[in-house]
């Protein structure tokens, strides 16, 4: 239910609240901090994120590096978290003061979420198609309250900046007023009516592949197979029509045939939608022929940012290099290599590179100070000190380089469409 008692000024877009043209999020050093009985966990430790319209991200790393936590944040996940940010700024709307009682106004109609276990989403005693359309009426009527409050907004701003004593246009302005109340009304009616939500499941499920929607909607989640389960998730959370969608590692518990159709579901469902994607992942190779841009994150900072071509033809930051280094490789014979050692201890995490310990080509100064974010190019920078002015020439390891071979392909194919991100 919307709320209220929702001020005005948390929700109504101001100068210092306005995103760039085209831009959906934006963060700048945001940090996430949890309690426990050792200490303070460090999840995320001072990252930047930005999302543009239309566009897909990439948020690669290790299980716990602070993927998950950090786009949670956007959503009010984390729960008992200590958040900070200097930005943190979705559709023009300033995140940290959003209250508990008070994300209903964003979660489902701004920001979507897909998760890694479709089956946890999905209540196993009701039919798919009550599910969805339950979902179809909840983010309407979310929708009609929020257009109430904008229209109630906009005209009790407009009014401020008259003169009371104004009787005529004080009358003409609540007549107005009364006017868009009544169409946002009317519309709403209109579209929780049984033939509009019925087009619209039925619209949206052909829309993902759903084969023989008249039977299918009147199973349970249990009778469809993983791949399935996920389609239909991915169908509530579009209903919605969000801006922004976080996909969390939707296609860690589907075989690989399953992970490709979801895959080109998902950019089917941007070039559709227009609608934003952060998809996260701990496999660098599944978003090379799905990204725009890639953010690598390792003990809750971003090491590397680029392309897709920045990232997979000229990587800088040796994680990088380990990830794509564990990338299998059909046609090789050699053995499948794994990281080295294990990942630090966010409750004090090492004062220089967290990445030193486990770095090969880690130097005396990757341990004793943190490497800052140095520029590549308009679109690529890395945090390591092998870029720095005087560190010593390096070269990307031989065994690395006959990995990015495999992503060429890909990225030949996503060069013809071309993408932009600043």
């Amino acid at each position: 239910m919307f709320d209220k008692t929702l001020k005005i000024e948390r929700y109504i877009p101001d100068d210092k609240n306005t995103l760039a043209p085209n831009q959906i999020l934006d963060i700048q050093n945001l940090r996430v901090l949890f309690k426990n009985k050792a200490g303070l966990v460090q999840a995320v430790r001072g990252i930047d994120l930005r999302v543009n319209r239309g566009e897909i991200i990439g948020l690669v790393g290790e299980s716990g590096s602070g993927k998950s936590v950090s786009v949670k944040s956007i959503m009010g996940f984390n729960d008992g978290a200590i958040l900070k940010a200097d930005v943190l700024n979705l559709n023009s709307i300033n995140i940290l003061d959003i209250k508990k009682n008070e994300w209903p106004f964003l979660r489902g109609t701004r920001v979507g979420y897909i998760p890694q276990d479709p089956l946890s989403s999905l209540d196993p005693t009701k039919k798919i198609k009550h599910q969805i359309i339950d979902a179809i009426k909840i983010t309407q009527k979310r929708k009609y309250h929020n257009a109430v409050f904008e229209i109630n907004a906009y005209f009790d701003k407009r009014l401020s900046k008259k003169q009371i004593s104004n009787v005529k246009y004080a009358s003409e302005s609540a007549s107005e007023r009364d006017e868009k109340l009544k169409q946002a009304k009317e519309d709403y009616k209109k579209a929780i009516s049984k033939k509009a939500v019925y087009e619209k499941m039925y619209n949206v499920l052909s829309f993902i592949g759903i084969k023989n929607i008249e039977r299918s909607i009147e199973a349970y989640p249990h009778e469809f197979s993983g791949g399935m389960r996920q389609r239909i998730v991915i169908a509530m959370t579009i209903v919605g029509e969000p801006d922004l969608i976080i996909a969390d590692e939707p296609t860690t518990a589907l075989d690989v045939t399953i992970q490709a159709k979801v895959i080109d579901l998902i950019k089917k469902l941007r070039d559709h939608y227009k609608i934003a994607i952060i998809f996260i992942s701990h496999n660098i190779s599944l978003v090379a022929n799905l990204c725009d841009y890639i953010y690598i994150m390792y003990a809750g900072k971003i090491v590397e940012k680029g392309t897709v071509s920045d990232i997979f033809i000229d990587p800088k930051h040796p994680y990088t290099w380990a990830l794509i280094g564990s990338i299998p490789d059909m046609k090789s014979s050699s053995e499948l290599t794994s990281i080295i050692g294990t990942p630090p201890n966010m409750i004090s995490p090492p004062k220089g590179d967290a990445f030193a310990a486990r770095n090969v080509y880690a130097r005396k100064i990757d341990f004793e100070k943190q490497p800052p974010m140095f520029q590549v190019s308009p679109t690529h920078y890395a945090a390591t000190w092998l870029l720095h002015k005087d560190a010593p020439p390096f070269s990307i390891p031989k065994e690395i380089k006959g990995k990015l071979e495999i992503a060429k392909r890909s990225i030949a194919i996503k060069n013809k469409r071309g993408c932009k991100h600043e």
